[in-house]
């Protein structure tokens, strides 16, 4: 008996484990931003990258954005109707989709907090996903 229900606990778990995590392959459409030279901003025509996010339905602050050349951000997100909303634990990282439509957003604002003497570029970019 003990070993059925450990079974079946098993079983169920796997289930609902399985789907706390929505993940989503995104291709990116445009991109614009801002490189630091010389001690100032120049408008950057940057290249709009693809990436994959896992959105964990469960736990707010562990869902994860990936892109194709292995950089990883975590960060905290909700979900309001069709609409996720993250921020990463990176500062001035940014997320949205709507589920709905596919489209998202994504904002890099790091660099322009000036924490360190190089800035990394900022950008925001948008995408065009779909659920995996």
């Amino acid at each position: 008996m003990k070993i059925t229900v450990g079974c079946i606990f098993l079983l169920v778990s796997s289930a609902v484990f399985a789907q706390v995590t929505q993940i989503w392959g995104c291709r990116g459409t445009d991109s614009n931003g801002f490189n630091w030279v010389g001690g100032a901003w120049e408008k950057a025509g940057l290249v709009a990258e693809d990436f994959v996010i896992a959105l964990d339905e469960v736990e707010v602050d562990v869902s994860t954005l990936e892109f194709r050349n292995s950089d990883k951000f975590n960060f905290g997100c909700y979900q309001f109707e069709e609409y996720w909303r993250c921020i990463g634990h990176v500062e001035g990282l940014f997320f949205v989709l709507n589920t709905s439509t596919g489209e998202a957003g994504l904002s890099k604002m790091h660099g322009a907090l000036g924490l360190t003497r190089v800035r990394d570029p900022v950008s925001v970019s948008i995408a065009q996903c779909a659920k995996l």
